[in-house]
């Protein structure tokens, strides 16, 4: 399997790795919209800010995310 990044990895963090991006996006619906610096902060023991920004890109390229020039993360998905 192929991981956010390119890299290859176990079926066990695969699993894991869409927990993570379930659970994130999960917070940023529930919350409507939250500083993308605070959310990261938040997130920092669990994925690097290369694996985090990758993450937001997929939310925005899904049309589920907008990030506004001053980094607030807006969920859209209605």
């Amino acid at each position: 399997m192929i991981g956010l990044q390119g890299e290859e990895i176990s079926k066990e963090k695969a699993k894991a790795t869409v927990l993570i991006a379930k659970t994130v996006a999960d917070a940023i619906k529930e919350a409507g919209e939250i500083p993308s610096g605070h959310l990261y902060s938040i997130l920092m023991g669990v994925m690097d800010l290369g694996q985090y920004q990758a993450l937001i890109d997929i939310f925005k390229e899904a049309g589920v995310v907008n990030e506004t020039p001053n980094h607030l993360l807006q969920w859209i998905k209605k």
